[in-house]
């Protein structure tokens, strides 16, 4: 008999789980769990988010932002694709 659909996700979950629990080498060569080390980027990438909301809140364009829109002036340059209207 086959597992349910819903149970298929469940258990990469748990299979994952335990892979988790392995350590890792830190940029700096020390050793944590590869579970410490998702939490920590993360959670990095939560303050980044709330950051560059923070930032379009007091009208600032994002660091990001502005380099994805160079980047896009100079392809439209180089291959002559026009620049679309941002929505």
């Amino acid at each position: 008999m086959c597992a349910p659909v819903w149970m298929t996700p469940v258990h990469n979950f748990l299979s994952a789980s335990d892979e988790m629990k392995n350590m890792m080498k830190r940029f700096d060569g020390k050793e944590m769990p590869k579970l410490a080390f998702m939490y920590c980027d993360c959670a990095r990438d939560v303050s980044s988010r709330q950051l560059t909301v923070y930032e379009r809140l007091l009208n600032i364009e994002p660091v990001l932002t502005h380099a994805f829109g160079s980047l896009r002036r100079i392809a439209s340059y180089l291959f002559g694709v026009p620049l679309q209207a941002a929505a």
